[in-house]
């Protein structure tokens, strides 16, 4: 592990008792000083200033600000809490709080706008009278009372000039008795005990902003408020500073929801505390997390683990924080741009009601006007990602929007996943326990995560043809993955998927979880052709006696990938069957026949046919089904579409190839062997295009990736280290007389000057390839 941050849990006790000295100090000095509120963001002499920004350069963020005022002006009782704490309770409420902090804001911007400063004072007041802020459905969850009760501090700091001493002393006092429970019960639940998740984030957030608010009343109960909100959070900033690709496990939706209280808690830390976190490795590389999980036609994130397919908060505020507070380069400022652009029309990356308003005041505040706005240098070009602790390739243009090119034009989209749980620096830190104040796991919940790994999504030209299927339950089969079963089972019951699988949420309570391991072996972009593999057999119970498990991706070109399974099992083993599924969420597929009995599946997305191929070394006994499952999801039921292929099991390898052709691409006669090591994966597409790709199937070890390209015929190859043996070498001999064969055809085309010429060199393909299916037979043999 790499030096450790200085960290204010890392130092020797006697400086960090004189820490909490001074924060104990600042807390016995504060009443003797000026007490007048705001306090959190700014003071009361930086007010004029902003109001002067909502006029000139922060003006583009004001009128969403006065768009959502006037939004809840017009929705009064949407946006107001019920008297009745029955009423309130009924449902999840954070929709009260989220959306009363940017109203508080927007009246110190706009202190003439009376009707809104009334409806302030109404939504706080509702909020003093009710008898607690939780749901009654979810009774013992502390979130909907965090997202209150930093609401209402924080407005209680930006209006406090305007609120009466009697309106004061009745906030004030609610604001204590719900910081208490909430400082009470993070020595009782699992939230208080564990680091980076959205959970702990959001609570602690909170009790760090009553605390801050609160801390001119020279009381001794706000500062261990703070001290213990302090010291969880600066080990989660800690911790994450080993994250070093910028990535959060709980994926982009929920990663949203941390990250909004973490450039929360950066902000305060650094105006309050005088501690600087910007110099982290995470939030150095959390730009690329937003950016390059966007999905072609900018309308979708990327749906990895729990997810709606966008963000929960934000993500504008958290990347005008990163260019003003990390990067200062542009490239957030430009992002934000342009979400919002996106986002004026209604129809794309539209949030819920209960987040739309939530960071709009965190927006203004954080905005830097004098960054200005700037595109990253590669923001026009396909380009292959690696978010290397996360476990997960990701291949796209990043953000392109349809006004600028049409849907036929958009980029391609791959991802893939295989990794480990919790991304590698955590998971490492898990198993090692570097430091006194590490358990293991029980410091840590990544239940949000999925059973995923082996997992990969293909949207061919901005078309979603392989998706997720999103926030649901924790089966293996609700995700691109693959389960392993035996001829025994009745009902498929005897399937098996990868570990940790569970009905609610991610098991993750056992050491077993915690040792499971993926592995990304390689990822290259060679032009348009990529190729990607891992191996991720230890994601399976050992019983299984999988020895290894293999899967690769490459991308032929933008509307074809080619995905091949290689497994290999142990001599005891009793499976015999694998079951591959894959999603898409939008359209359902069907399963169709050629004339010369080719099965394929078909799925109509966008007005053209998207299709899956298959074939095995095992031969054609190949099951084929086409289903649908609805499942709950984080609000309401979700449907997902899914093609589930099972295909047998035969001796200790067995090796799958599919091939996704989108935007009405046929492929024909596709072909699979294996070949001493090597899986040659034979096709011809529609416009007589013939393709040969030559893998490894124990890709551990490779070179390069090598694409030659001719008018009609593509041969890719991944280079590999092998030991020589006798059959590669009588391998080798034969294909360089087959490659000596294809120069001197080659040269016949292109002395052949008869109008026939074009037909003459399809019979003459074809001929050649008889003959290599001759020779790679005859070595089987």
């Amino acid at each position: 592990m790499r030096n450790t941050p200085r960290s204010i849990f890392t130092m020797k006790p006697e400086v960090l008792a004189r820490i909490y000295f001074l924060i104990l100090l600042s807390f016995l000095t504060a009443g003797s000083a000026s007490c007048k509120h705001p306090i959190l963001y700014y003071s009361s002499e930086e007010v004029e200033e902003l109001q002067q920004k909502a006029r000139t350069s922060h003006r583009h963020i004001f009128s969403r600000l006065r768009e959502a005022a006037e939004e809840m002006k017009g929705n009064s009782q949407t946006y107001t809490p019920p008297s009745n704490w029955t009423d309130f309770s009924r449902s999840w409420n954070e929709i009260y709080g989220n959306s009363l902090i940017s109203l508080a804001f927007y009246c110190v911007l706009n202190p003439t706008d009376y009707e809104a400063f009334g409806l302030a004072r109404n939504i706080i007041k509702r909020f003093t009278v009710l008898r607690n802020w939780r749901c009654s459905l979810n009774i013992d969850d502390d979130v909907p009372v965090a997202h209150s009760l930093v609401a209402v501090a924080t407005a209680y700091d930006f209006l406090w000039n305007r609120l009466d001493d009697n309106e004061r002393h009745l906030i004030v006092d609610k604001i204590k008795h719900e910081s208490r429970v909430i400082y009470q019960r993070s020595f009782e639940k699992w939230w208080g005990k564990i680091y980076i998740q959205n959970h702990m984030a959001t609570n602690y957030m909170a009790l760090m902003t009553a605390a801050l608010v609160l801390k001119s009343k020279n009381d001794h109960e706000t500062f261990l408020w703070e001290k213990r909100a302090h010291l969880m959070l600066n080990r989660t900033m800690f911790l994450l500073s080993f994250v070093t690709d910028g990535t959060l496990d709980e994926g982009v939706s929920y990663g949203s929801y941390t990250s909004r209280s973490l450039t929360q808690y950066i902000a305060l830390a650094k105006r309050h505390f005088d501690i600087d976190f910007t110099k982290s490795e995470w939030l150095k590389k959390h730009f690329w997390f937003l950016y390059r999980t966007i999905l072609p036609s900018f309308d979708e994130a990327l749906g990895i683990a729990d997810s709606n397919g966008k963000w929960f908060y934000g993500p504008e505020s958290q990347l005008v924080f990163l260019d003003k507070m990390v990067l200062k380069n542009g490239f957030g400022n430009w992002l934000a741009m342009a979400i919002q652009r996106m986002r004026k029309d209604g129809k794309t990356l539209s949030l819920a009601r209960a987040h739309c308003f939530a960071t709009l005041y965190t927006e203004f505040l954080f905005y830097d006007e004098k960054i200005g706005e700037r595109p990253p240098p590669v923001s026009n070009v396909s380009t292959l990602h690696i978010f290397k602790d996360w476990g997960v390739v990701v291949f796209g243009r990043g953000a392109e929007t349809p006004r600028a090119v049409s849907r036929q034009k958009l980029s391609t989209f791959v991802s893939f996943k295989c990794g480990v749980l919790h991304g590698e620096a955590i998971n490492n830190i898990v198993n090692t326990k570097p430091w006194p104040w590490i358990k293991g796991w029980r410091q840590f919940n990544p239940g949000h995560e999925h059973p995923d790994h082996g997992s990969f999504t293909f949207y061919p030209n901005g078309i979603p043809f392989i998706t997720e299927a999103l926030y649901g339950p924790k089966y293996t089969w609700l995700n691109n993955a693959l389960l392993f079963g035996c001829s025994s089972s009745l009902n498929n019951a005897c399937f098996t998927g990868q570990l940790s699988e569970n009905k609610a949420w991610l098991r993750f309570e056992s050491d077993t979880f915690w040792k499971a391991k993926g592995t990304i072996l390689a990822a290259i972009a060679q032009h348009e052709n990529v190729y990607i593999t891992g191996e991720y057999s230890g994601w399976y119970n050992k019983e299984l006696g999988l020895k290894k498990v293999y899967r690769t991706l490459l991308l032929v070109r933008s509307d074809l990938l080619i995905v091949c399974d290689s497994i290999f099992k142990k001599n005891d083993s009793s499976l015999d069957k694998m079951s591959a599924f894959f999603h898409n969420r939008f359209s359902p597929f069907s399963i169709r026949e050629r004339k010369n009995g080719e099965t394929f599946a078909e799925v109509i997305q966008g007005g053209q046919a998207q299709t899956v191929y298959w074939a095995s070394s095992a031969g054609k006994t190949i099951d084929v089904r086409s289903q649908h499952a609805q499942f709950k999801a984080e609000a309401g039921k979700r449907k997902t579409n899914f093609v589930n292929i099972t295909t047998p099991m035969l001796g200790h390898s067995t090796y799958v190839v599919y091939t996704f052709a989108g935007n009405n691409l046929k492929v024909r006669h596709l072909r699979l062997f294996d070949i001493n090591g090597t899986v040659m994966i034979k096709m011809d597409l529609e416009d007589s295009t013939l393709i040969r790709i030559t893998i490894p199937s124990r890709p551990e070890k490779y070179n390069t990736l090598l694409a030659t390209r001719f008018d009609d015929y593509v041969d890719i190859e991944v280079e590999y280290e092998v030991e020589i043996s006798d059959r590669s070498v009588i391998y080798l001999v034969g294909k360089l007389v087959f490659i000596g064969l294809l120069f001197l055809m080659l040269c016949f085309w292109y002395s052949f000057r008869l109008k026939g010429k074009r037909m003459m060199r399809k019979i003459l393909l074809k001929i050649l390839h008889k003959i290599e299916g001759c020779f790679v037979a005859q070595i089987l043999n």
